[in-house]
């Protein structure tokens, strides 16, 4: 996909979800039913909401690094999409799969303990599916669309677990002042399975931010953080951030490469451990 439409989808994408949170700011606000749900909390407790916030930052972002670059060019640019890169690597991506993830699993066992049928009547089918199904075909799109620099994964298994302690607490301290649970669930559970649960909860999303990192590597073969590029010219290889290098129709396509790194002939590449000994340098 081209830069000129790879932006109109992140603007169209953004868009979509910035009316979501509108509509359903709005909605709230004028819906008796629907305000009742937003007590003690307000709608910021739900993390399908705050989901649907932070995916409207991230497309905000995306599609907002894309102008940049055609203005300004990549090196002008680098904090921005090192940033929008950190983003979708540590909470987008594991945070929106997790959503449409352990939603539908509890809905499909009992959905009384996520999403009670009394919703079925405040909330339209279309907006829970916005809300719980259409988020997993975006950020896999984002997947398959561009390639994202990963940070070393120990920061960015921490930046996941500071999110998800932030939002437990958050969950804990409305029980502790209002002494409602912000998802039926979590009433049905003693102390030890609060803590199960919780633990598992990260444990499951960490899993998914690791399936995130392979699909990257995958899609678009990268090593770690960075890509390597073999120049046939001069029989160098580069070490290339993943943002300049695709892959198309089986080969190595060049788009504005800026090496990170320019290494030794290629004769002299022979040992495997020289390969280990450079890509941690650059993590």
């Amino acid at each position: 996909m081209t830069r000129t439409w790879t932006c109109i989808y992140h603007f169209l994408v953004s868009s979509w979800y910035i009316f979501l949170n509108y509509y359903i700011s709005q909605k709230g606000g004028r819906d008796q039913q629907k305000s009742k749900i937003f007590l003690n909390g307000g709608q910021w407790k739900y993390l399908t909401l705050l989901n649907l916030l932070l995916q409207a930052i991230f497309y905000g972002v995306a599609c907002m690094e894309d102008v940049l670059k055609r203005i300004k060019g990549e090196k002008d640019i680098k904090f921005m999409t090192a940033f929008r890169d950190l983003l979708f690597t540590t909470l987008a991506f594991p945070i929106s799969t997790f959503v449409f993830l352990s939603f539908w699993i509890l809905f499909l066992y009992d959905r009384e303990l996520v999403y009670p049928k009394a919703l079925d009547g405040i909330f339209p089918v279309w907006l829970n599916h916005a809300m719980h199904t259409s988020i997993l075909p975006f950020t896999l799109a984002e997947v398959i669309l561009r390639p994202h620099c990963y940070p070393q994964r120990k920061k960015g298994l921490t930046l996941l677990a500071l999110a998800s302690l932030a939002y437990i607490s958050r969950v804990l301290w409305i029980y502790s002042e209002t002494g409602t649970w912000v998802y039926p669930v979590f009433a049905k559970l003693s102390p030890v399975g609060l803590t199960a649960f919780f633990s598992l909860s990260y444990i499951f999303s960490a899993g998914i931010y690791l399936l995130g990192e392979k699909l990257n590597h995958w899609k678009w073969d990268c090593i770690g953080t960075a890509c390597i590029f073999f120049c046939w010219t001069c029989g160098h290889f580069d070490l290339l951030a993943p943002s300049h290098i695709t892959k198309k129709k089986g080969r190595r396509q060049e788009i504005g490469l800026q090496p990170i790194q320019s290494f030794l002939p290629a004769q002299q590449w022979e040992r495997k451990d020289l390969l280990q000994n450079v890509l941690p340098t650059h993590r």
